[in-house]
């Protein structure tokens, strides 16, 4: 019971999964639970957004004459404190540099200007020109506090020390608090956003701030910031729900969360680590008690079930009511430990174990490599080889968006089946299953044991995954559901294979460039219209038949271009129009003119081709040469 617990502890103290589970438990109870709050009334935000960049020539750096306009507005309408988190890393026009350099000496308010250096990854020249524009007076960090495991905001940034001064984070700084460095850091306490506040702060656009009321600034803090897309956004509790650049905060409202903290001082939603070990220590010594009882097994895992149902239950309602979170995942695993170990230990014989290794391995890699991991298990040490493997990488189209219209019954039953016949068809050729990546499939062929035809067989079971695919897009299509098409692209080349990982956590996967040009491979099909790409390294003999040219492509990150080709089911390719493309294709190869007439009497023909399409297109800009050079990955 006691050995249970403290597991449990050290699992949640040291193993990154657990830690990160306990606390993505967190975030949604955050996400879901916290109750809208009206705005603060401290508080203000000012945010850059994309109306307020139309309004300049250039979008970055932002126009530091109008900052200096907007600075002067706050502070002649009584702000209390003004803080920038913009980084004035580099000149721009000389005289509005200078604007805003006077107006930032001349602000009566309290203000504070981001500030970092080469360690928080600027350049030379950068860090020098932010140290003599920013005044020391005037220096605040502006990072964020984020886990190490996902990158998410959770803490509160106290700042650094320089020079042997500490120097706070903008929150502490505005809160006019001293920032312990050595202390733990401080949880957020978040504030939700609402529908009718989706900022959960007062946030106004800094182009209007001219015309809002004076006394709506009047003694208030106000944050400045941006708020755009892809631009200094970030993961927060909240990024749980919504996913995607939608779930990414503005650092400049990260910040606002962060003040509120301190300025409200109200109890931290979180319970004490002491707390935490009593309520671990409480399960594992109910789960003893449970499993004592003189019952049927099936009625104690019953019993067990259930009162774990209801804990957690009480837990998201003591959240919800009592503002009050305590863990769930610590005191969970130590019931299930303390159950299984005075359940199941020393029942279970060597065979029964090799039986549920082969049937744990079995649904993620191939039969030959679990026949060699139960056959010889120093298969299982970190060492790796160099070999050429064909890569196979899928993806559904618009399954984010599917996923967001669906019941999660529904969607598991939907996603389960459907990689379960990706799956068949990879095993079917030979190959290895080495990720999944939500809806994608990763898939190696070539390892563990090294195949000549790795790459006839990864064609293969490309068109009979999309064959899959369209059985499957027809089949779901007809109940209602907007299931798409399958996405799959191909690459071969050398890279490291291996059981890479730590000693606690690996899995046997290839690792070196040709994966990542692989995946990058799949991408373009998004691009070109077409369902199957393969490059020109996966290009044998038996499909050259079934394959038609894309075009020579300029990956991003790249110098030099790589045929592509599209795989096309077999009856496809021996149809009429496939050939008189070959022969379009082969005048934009020679850059003939003719090749714009040859494209768009193929267009007329086959309207519903994207490739057709995207070529067309290219040469009414006047681009013949199929060389393309990608700007995205």
């Amino acid at each position: 019971m006691i050995l249970a617990a403290v597991l449990a502890l050290l699992g949640q103290r040291f193993l990154p999964p657990f830690a990160l589970t306990e606390r993505w438990l967190g975030d949604f109870r955050v996400a879901t639970l916290v109750k809208a709050e009206a705005p603060h009334n401290d508080i203000v935000v000012v945010t850059i957004n994309e109306d307020t960049l139309r309004l300049f020539p250039y979008r970055s750096p932002v126009d530091r004459e109008f900052l200096a306009g907007v600075i002067a507005t706050l502070d002649a309408r009584g702000a209390r404190a003004i803080a920038i988190d913009l980084l004035f890393d580099q000149p721009t026009e000389e005289a509005k540099d200078q604007a805003l350099a006077r107006q930032l000496a001349s602000t009566r308010a309290t203000m504070l200007v981001a500030f970092a250096g080469v360690a928080e990854g600027l350049k030379e020249e950068q860090a020098a020109w932010l140290q003599e524009f920013v005044p020391p007076r005037l220096r605040t960090f502006v990072n964020l506090a984020k886990d190490p495991l996902d990158g998410t905001s959770r803490w509160i940034y106290p700042g650094q020390r320089k020079d042997g001064v500490v120097v706070p984070g903008m929150s502490f700084a505005l809160a006019g608090m001293a920032a312990d460095l050595d202390a733990p850091l401080e949880p957020i306490r978040w504030r939700s956003p609402s529908q009718d506040n989706p900022h959960a702060f007062k946030a106004f656009p800094a182009h209007l701030v001219p015309l809002l009321p004076p006394d709506w600034f009047q003694d208030k803090i106000v944050l400045i910031g941006t708020d755009i897309s892809l631009a200094d956004r970030h993961r927060t509790p909240f990024s749980l729900m919504t996913g995607g650049d939608a779930g990414l905060m503005p650092g400049v409202l990260v910040h606002a969360q962060e003040l509120a903290t301190l300025l409200d001082r109200l109890p931290d939603r979180e319970v004490s680590a002491l707390t935490n070990a009593a309520i671990t220590l409480l399960a594992a010594f109910v789960a003893a008690l449970i499993f004592r009882l003189p019952w049927g097994l099936l009625a104690r895992i019953l019993l067990a079930g259930g009162l774990i149902v209801l804990s957690w239950t009480g837990a998201f309602v003591l959240f919800r009511y009592a503002d009050l979170q305590v863990p769930l995942l610590a005191p969970t695993v130590a019931f299930c430990l303390a159950a299984w170990g005075l359940e199941v230990i020393g029942h279970r014989d060597a065979q029964q174990s090799r039986r549920f290794l082969k049937h744990a391995f079995a649904q993620y890699i191939s039969q030959e490599l679990v026949d060699q991991l139960l056959a010889d298990p120093s298969m299982l040490s970190l060492s790796g080889e160099k070999r050429e493997m064909t890569y196979l990488f899928t993806d559904v189209a618009n399954f984010t968006t599917l996923a967001e219209s669906m019941d999660a019954t529904t969607l598991t039953r939907v996603l389960n089946d459907y990689l379960d016949g990706v799956c068949a068809a990879v095993f079917a050729h030979g190959g290895t299953i080495t990720d999944f990546i939500g809806d994608a499939v990763f898939a190696t062929f070539g390892a563990p044991l090294p195949h000549a035809d790795h790459r006839s067989r990864a064609t293969a079971a490309a068109r009979t995954i999309d064959q899959f695919s369209r059985d499957y897009q027809a089949r779901l299509n007809q109940q209602g559901i907007s299931f798409s098409h399958t996405r799959i692209g191909l690459h071969s080349g050398i890279a490291t294979i291996g059981n890479i990982g730590s000693a606690r956590r690996f899995k046997y996967a290839p690792v070196g460039d040709a994966v990542n040009t692989a995946s990058r491979v799949e991408g373009l099909n998004k691009y070109f219209g077409t369902r199957i790409c393969l490059s020109e390294t996966t290009l044998s003999d038996d499909v050259r038949s079934m394959c038609r040219p894309i075009g020579r492509i300029v990956l991003k990150g790249r110098k030099t271009p790589l045929a592509m080709h599209e795989l096309m089911q077999e009856d496809v390719a021996q149809e009429d129009w496939v050939e008189s493309y070959r022969q379009a294709y082969a005048l934009m190869e020679a850059d003939d003119p003719a090749a714009n007439q040859a494209m768009a009497d193929l267009a007329r023909l086959r309207p519903e081709d994207g490739l057709v399409a995207y070529h067309l297109a290219r040469m009414k800009e006047g681009k013949r040469v199929p060389l393309i050079v990608m700007a995205e990955k």
